[in-house]
């Protein structure tokens, strides 16, 4: 993903769409361009780092305007 968007993106994303993790996964990786197999390493990432990931996340919310909905949670095992 050195030359797509940063893993806090791609969690974005797959945490805005609806339905299962799996359907999740295909919907952002059709929107984003990426293979399921780029958005499933980048959401394994997130298992390993959720709460950097998280603020990040959550900071961009913030600077959007966006505050108050939450990414936490979302897709754990």
């Amino acid at each position: 993903m050195a030359s797509g968007p940063d893993v806090w993106e791609i969690i974005a994303v797959v945490h805005d769409q609806r339905g299962g993790a799996q359907h999740r996964v295909a919907a952002a990786a059709e929107l984003l361009g990426l293979s399921s197999a780029q958005v499933q390493a980048a959401v394994r990432y997130y298992a390993d780092f959720t709460e950097e990931i998280d603020a990040l996340v959550t900071a961009n919310q913030a600077t959007a305007g966006l505050a108050g909905s939450s990414a936490g949670g979302w897709l754990r095992a």
